[in-house]
C-alpha cells in the first residue's frame, strides 16, 4: 500500500504541469520549446511507430528512442485493461530510460518469431499544453495518445490450432487505448528529450 501510494504521489507530481508551480513561468516561445517542435517530435514517433508495426522498421523507432529518449529518464504508465469477453486488469509499470530503450526492441524479436502480431495500428499523440520551466529547468508539456489495432495471435499458434490457457481457440483482438501523459522535456545540443513521462492508460479489447 505505501509503494502504491508513493507511485501515485510520483505520478501527480510528474504530471502537474509548469504552471502549477510557478505562475510566473513563461509559455512556451519560439526555442527549442515551442509548441512547433513538441508537436513535431511527436509527430516523428507516430510516424515511425505506425512504419515499425505495418513495415517491420523497428530500427527507425529504436533510433528515436535513443535520440529522444533520456537514460537516466523515470517513465511511469498507471492503467487498465478491460476485456468485452474477459476480465478488468489493472497494472503499474515503472522504468528507466535505459529499459525503455530496450523495450521498443521486443516488438521486433516478437515480430520474426511470430509474423505479424499487430496490424491496422495506428497511433495519435495530440500535445495540448507546452509550459517552460523556471530557470532553465526545461519544459513541461500534456499529451493525449491514442492507439488502435489489431492484436493476432502468432502464425504458429494458428498453424497448430494453439488455444488460450482456459482451452479458448485464440482469436484476433481489437484494441483501442487512450493515454493521458505529463512530460517534461529537456534540451542536449538543441535536441529534444524526454526527461520523465507520467501516464495514466486505459484500454479497450
Amino acid at each position: 500500500m505505501i509503494r502504491q501510494s508513493m507511485l501515485a504521489t510520483a505520478l501527480v507530481a510528474l504530471a502537474l504541469p509548469a504552471a502549477a508551480q510557478d505562475a510566473a513561468a513563461p509559455a512556451a516561445g519560439q526555442g527549442t520549446f515551442s509548441m512547433e517542435n513538441v508537436r513535431s517530435l511527436f509527430e516523428d514517433l507516430e510516424t515511425r511507430s505506425e512504419a515499425a508495426v505495418s513495415n517491420q522498421a523497428w530500427q527507425d523507432l529504436q533510433a528515436w528512442a535513443e535520440t529522444h529518449v533520456a537514460e537516466d529518464g523515470n517513465f511511469a504508465v498507471e492503467g487498465s485493461m478491460v476485456a468485452a469477453d474477459g476480465p478488468v486488469v489493472s497494472y503499474q509499470v515503472a522504468m528507466d530510460g535505459r529499459d525503455l530503450r530496450r523495450l521498443t526492441a521486443i516488438p521486433a524479436m516478437m515480430q520474426r518469431m511470430g509474423g505479424g502480431l499487430v496490424s491496422e495500428y495506428s497511433l495519435d499523440a495530440t500535445v495540448e499544453t507546452v509550459d517552460e520551466l523556471p530557470g532553465g529547468a526545461g519544459a513541461s508539456a500534456f499529451v493525449r495518445i491514442r492507439e488502435t489495432g489489431v492484436i493476432s495471435p502468432p502464425e504458429a499458434a494458428e498453424e497448430t490450432g494453439a488455444t488460450g490457457a482456459a482451452g479458448v481457440e485464440l482469436e484476433p483482438k481489437t484494441f483501442d487505448s487512450m493515454a493521458q501523459c505529463g512530460v517534461r522535456l529537456g534540451d542536449e545540443g538543441g535536441t529534444l528529450v524526454i526527461r520523465s513521462m507520467a501516464c495514466t492508460s486505459h484500454t479497450m479489447m
